[in-house]
């Protein structure tokens, strides 16, 4: 699992966070009635020599009551793992929740929830975002956690209703373990370090318990999901017969003083909406985007944040399509002959197409967001060949590649 960071300083640090389910003894939890639940466990870390003193991890509002805010309106983050949960040795933590703690109003489409995870230490709060998904295997007790964005891990199992519990099960150990992803480490500024002791800003109302979120605006912005290159009178398209959605990059802001800092890429969400589009294979170089709304959300904490960050979070792509003709061709090395009359990637479980540049934000916030998206046969690029060809991937074989291109 990688690591990225940003700088702070004269030094790089980073917070990891994955997302694991904790194993425990068959003979001590399992029932003979239903799926029992077992704790899952954030295990991350803050930068070496900062003494952390609390860990807690809440759920966002559902992508659709995150869009349906008004501005200026505030909305509550729902806690499922309190400081008194986590298990701390020296810079790392792990903290424990069940499925039975997140509220089922917190509970997104096909058993999608968002985690906010905020550290509190003595050098400042730090603080991340990232999704989880928790499905079941059919026919079987076992269940678990993957990113939301993986769609290999959910093949074939029935996935957590939207409207119920997370599902989860007894017995997991390590070899169950999924990391979730490896997220940008954001020092949540100085307002957070001056919070540490429950005190906000000067001139604040006493805080509620808890934190919430308070939204500021929305935008509309266009992303890059998708390239095709063919050559020597192929063509390339691409076919949506069902978005299943991508992890996008979040844009953080945090407050120095009494002003906001530049925005900087920070981790990543994920998100998706029910639309399908497809576009006829042509012979031109093409990218593919699509419409994500984003909302401007203040992080608003009784402990720890107080107003101290403000951030672009993706909450929902909008069914609005764009692409752009003629542009450069790469030049990828793993290639195999192909002799069939079309050629699609479609498979899942293989490398994701990811674009570090994909969401259009540069005019507005002054530097691009990213994107991540994994294949699957309901959105694929597909290629249409006169004659035997080859077909290079970036990053891999063509058949699990994150980006295909014809020769």
């Amino acid at each position: 699992m990688h690591s990225r960071s940003i700088w702070r300083g004269a030094a790089a640090s980073f917070m990891t966070v994955a997302l694991a389910a904790a194993g425990v003894q068959a003979a001590d939890a399992v029932s003979d009635v239903g799926v029992v639940p077992v704790s899952a466990a954030l295990v991350g870390s803050v930068p070496p020599g900062a003494a952390i003193r609390s860990v807690s991890v809440y759920a966002l509002p559902t992508d659709a009551a995150l869009r349906k805010m008004r501005r200026g309106e505030e909305r509550p983050l729902a806690l499922v793992a309190e400081p008194d949960r986590a298990k701390v040795d020296g810079h790392a933590f792990r903290s424990f929740f069940t499925p039975d703690d997140v509220p089922r109003a917190y509970v997104g489409e096909g058993g999608v929830v968002h985690l906010q995870t905020l550290v509190v230490t003595d050098r400042g709060t730090f603080g991340t975002l990232t999704s989880a998904r928790a499905f079941s295997i059919a026919g079987s007790r076992r269940a678990g956690w993957a990113s939301a964005n993986d769609t290999s891990a959910v093949s074939n199992r029935k996935v957590a209703a939207s409207s119920g519990v997370l599902p989860a099960a007894a017995g997991l150990g390590s070899a169950d373990v999924r990391p979730l992803e490896a997220v940008r480490f954001m020092p949540m500024g100085d307002a957070g370090k001056k919070a540490v002791g429950g005190s906000t800003k000067t001139g604040e109302p006493s805080p509620p318990a808890g934190c919430s979120y308070k939204k500021l605006k929305k935008k509309v912005r266009k992303a890059t999901f998708a390239t095709t290159y063919p050559a020597r009178k192929g063509k390339g398209g691409v076919t949506i017969s069902s978005s299943t959605g991508a992890d996008y990059g979040i844009a953080v802001s945090t407050l120095s003083g009494e002003k906001y800092g530049a925005f900087k890429a920070g981790s990543s969400k994920y998100t998706r909406s029910d639309w399908s589009a497809s576009w006829k294979p042509v012979r031109s170089s093409r990218s593919y985007q699509k419409g994500i709304e984003y909302g401007l959300y203040e992080l608003h904490c009784a402990r720890g944040c107080w107003g101290c960050t403000r951030s672009w979070i993706p909450t929902g792509e909008t069914g609005g399509t764009d692409h752009n003709d003629g542009i450069a061709r790469p030049n990828f090395k793993k290639c195999q002959r192909v002799t069939s009359d079309t050629w699609s990637r479609d498979r899942a479980g293989g490398k994701a197409y990811s674009y570090g540049a994909a969401v259009k934000f540069a005019s507005l916030i002054g530097i691009d967001l990213s994107i991540s998206r994994n294949y699957n046969k309901s959105q694929k690029i597909d290629y249409v060949l006169p004659a035997p060809r080859r077909m290079c991937g970036n990053n891999a074989w063509p058949s699990t590649a994150g980006k295909v291109m014809m020769k």
